[in-house]
């Protein structure tokens, strides 16, 4: 933040016409930051000259503002599921001296594994000046009381908001673990393949374009219902500059957070290639053992 300060230099003393020179800080009606700026004059007459200082002080006590704020959320999983993987917009942040951070006091980022329960969010803006505002939301994860028999749909649903492209199920692959992390990138070249990636009814990709395995993969943690049939589906948005968009996707068994230093030296248990264009999806169906 800076504001406008306005104010009269000496011009004269006693009744005499003084010189006056500014030696040090800004002049009037300039613009002064947050914090102590220091003015310097010089009177200048025949007798000599005397200093004069004053400071301005500029404080800052505005709180940052908070907007669109994620708002309270109730996920219901079919039975067998055991947590969700939860993803919410990070909220819009402004303030007159620019809101430095924005961290997670409670909760964690979003992209997290929410287990069955209650799960308190709480998420704080802070300035230069240590002036802070905070926002809070809460997601309750809840397990359906009845076993659900789901099946893998034959179109994108309309409520995903995605088209209703038909899905093409290429794989059919068996897990001997419900809890996988798996990678996502582009099995060729890449050529701006954009996908949306579904699990189970759930958008968990949206819009994203995949690139290199080296480049950076998109990496998401699963957790498969064990009485259910598991679906994972690419929708294309487009088919880039080679034709068909080709996509990779490596399943590791068991839910790991640091994609660097665990997947080192760790090689996945399955690795398989989806097709997709605009109108075509293409899917996997995974069947959970335990």
């Amino acid at each position: 933040m800076r504001s406008y300060c306005y104010y009269k230099a000496p011009k004269s003393e006693n009744g005499r016409e003084i010189t006056v020179q500014q030696s040090k800080g800004k002049t009037s009606g300039s613009f002064f930051p947050v914090g102590v700026t220091e003015n310097a004059f010089y009177a200048i007459q025949q007798s000599g000259s005397t200093e004069y200082f004053f400071n301005v002080v500029v404080t800052d006590n505005e709180l940052p503002v908070i907007r669109n704020c994620p708002r309270d959320t109730v996920v219901k999983l079919p039975y067998g599921r055991r947590g969700v993987n939860f993803y919410y917009d990070k909220p819009i942040i402004s303030d007159n001296c620019k809101a430095d951070t924005l961290s997670v006091i409670t909760g964690s980022v979003s992209g997290c594994f929410l287990p069955l329960g209650v799960h308190p969010f709480l998420l704080e803006a802070r300035d230069a000046s240590g002036n802070a505002t905070q926002c809070g939301f809460e997601v309750v994860v809840m397990e359906d009381a009845v076993p659900s028999i789901v099946t893998a749909p034959q179109k994108l649903s309309k409520h995903l908001n995605l088209g209703t492209d038909s899905i093409n199920y290429e794989h059919k692959v068996d897990v001997n673990n419900c809890f996988l992390t798996i990678l996502i990138y582009d099995d060729g070249e890449e050529d701006n393949d954009s996908v949306s990636i579904i699990f189970n009814g759930s958008v968990i990709v949206n819009r994203d374009m995949i690139r290199l395995k080296e480049n950076g993969a998109i990496k998401r943690e699963l957790v498969l219902g064990s009485s259910m049939q598991n679906y994972l589906i690419a929708k294309a948005w487009n088919t880039g500059r080679y034709g068909s968009n080709t996509l990779r996707i490596d399943v590791y068994e068991g839910l790991i957070e640091n994609e660097k230093k665990d997947l080192k030296n760790k090689k996945p248990v399955i690795s398989k290639i989806l097709h997709s264009r605009p109108g075509i999806a293409g899917g996997v169906l995974l069947n959970c053992k335990q």
